[in-house]
């Protein structure tokens, strides 16, 4: 394990969970940034020595995906879905069969969690805790066995309704890294908050981790190149009502916000929505389940960041080389 003093940097995302600076073999080159808020997030596209043509092309991805994909605008594709119960939208369909192959696969992160969500509404503010009444109502349309994939149309049954914030950031950078691999610019950070997309070959970055505790300390700095990297943790956003504290992210098996002994969760591979999706899905299955796995998620290529309640930090073995941090050693376990 390296160890570094952390410097603390700025961030132009508003909800900070990662922060992402390019080394200095950037500096000299051409920078051109592409601030904007979708996703329900604040998010920063820096992109070095692009062509002209790259930053229309990479508002107009942005904007529509945006637009197709919140469940919470009564008019984007997701809650035409939700209402009709059928859609034929190339981008949605696409998404919902990924995060579907992914659940059989991982387990835990179910976007037919949509009612669940809805009705808790943490993302909102949250006014009320619902009863168990209208919990086991929205539990009841929870389940991929509820969604059919029939010649590209998206089928729902029953009650079922489904959410995408657990992966739709994720699946937007992979739309993002699709267009830097088609205009080929020198280098690019896509930063949408909670996910990020480091691009370009043989090309440094430097990565830091927030702390889930302290909103203006890091945990530790990642040096990488191209990937994409995701944060899910219950200190992004909740609700209190009565003293009590209320995360965003819920259990699909009890309809309640998720009780983890992860604090937050990183995940770093080759795949935007995949990395989106593990994040979430690691918070909720916790530690334990994490180290009966983690064998299986490295011949995946799945390299994760944990921070337990208890600030122990897991780091598995293929970050333990590029991963600095004035952490002390004995709250480190290689994994």
């Amino acid at each position: 394990m390296k160890r570094k003093k952390l410097i603390l940097l700025l961030s132009a995302a508003a909800l900070v969970i990662i922060s992402v600076f390019a080394l200095s073999e950037f500096w000299g080159e051409e920078k051109t940034a592409y601030n904007f808020f979708a996703f329900d997030t604040a998010g920063t596209v820096t992109l070095y020595d692009a062509p002209d043509d790259l930053l229309p092309s990479l508002r107009d991805t942005v904007d529509s995906l945006d637009k197709k994909l919140n469940g919470f605008d009564e008019n984007s594709a997701l809650a035409e879905l939700n209402s009709s119960r059928h859609s034929s939208d190339k981008p949605l369909f696409e998404i919902i069969e990924k995060s579907i192959e992914f659940y059989k696969r991982y387990g835990y992160t179910d976007i037919t969690v949509g009612s669940l969500i809805y009705l808790w509404n943490i993302s909102d503010g949250g006014k009320t805790v619902p009863d168990d009444d209208q919990i086991n109502s929205a539990m009841s349309g929870v389940g991929v066995q509820n969604v059919t994939l029939n010649d590209k149309e998206v089928l729902l049954s029953g009650n079922t309704e489904i959410e995408l914030g657990a992966v739709a950031k994720g699946y937007a950078l992979d739309k993002v890294r699709e267009l830097f691999s088609s205009f080929k610019p020198k280098g690019a950070v896509a930063d949408f908050g909670s996910s990020v997309l480091v691009y370009g070959k043989d090309r440094t970055f430097t990565v830091d981790i927030q702390s889930p505790f302290e909103s203006d300390e890091k945990i530790g700095r990642l040096e990488i190149s191209d990937t994409f990297i995701s944060t899910s943790g219950g200190y992004e956003r909740f609700v209190e009502h009565d003293g009590k504290k209320y995360a965003h992210i819920l259990d699909p098996k009890t309809g309640y916000p998720v009780k983890s002994d992860f604090a937050s969760v990183t995940v770093i591979c080759n795949s935007g929505i995949l990395s989106d999706f593990l994040s979430t899905a690691i918070y909720i299955m916790g530690k334990d389940e994490l180290l009966k796995h983690m064998d299986s998620l490295r011949k995946d290529g799945i390299e994760v960041i944990a921070v337990c309640e208890d600030k122990e930090i897991l780091i598995s073995q293929g970050l333990k080389d590029n991963f600095y941090t004035n952490i002390e050693s004995d709250n480190i376990t290689i994994i």
